[in-house]
């Protein structure tokens, strides 16, 4: 992904959020999901790490992508990927 990608709104009651990227195949090592809480980091095989302690995972293949925040996601604050 070399450009961002607005991916959902924080609603106030979820931490748990997911979906598939627009754009695949998917480079291992180069995706960042993010909210303007937590950063989370693509560790090159399929796992994320959360900044704040969050985790999630990349289908490297299909785009499908899923974190779970360290926290509820504030109500209107975007989730992006880059």
């Amino acid at each position: 992904i070399s450009y961002q990608d607005y991916l959902a709104s924080g609603n106030g009651a979820t931490q748990l959020y997911s979906g598939t990227l627009n754009v695949d195949p998917i480079l291992g090592g180069s995706l960042s999901i993010f909210d303007s809480v937590e950063t989370f980091t693509d560790n090159g095989d399929g796992t994320l790490t959360g900044d704040m302690g969050g985790t999630g995972t990349i289908n490297y293949t299909t785009g499908a992508w899923s974190v779970d925040f360290n926290a509820n996601v504030a109500a209107g604050d975007n989730i992006y990927a880059i």
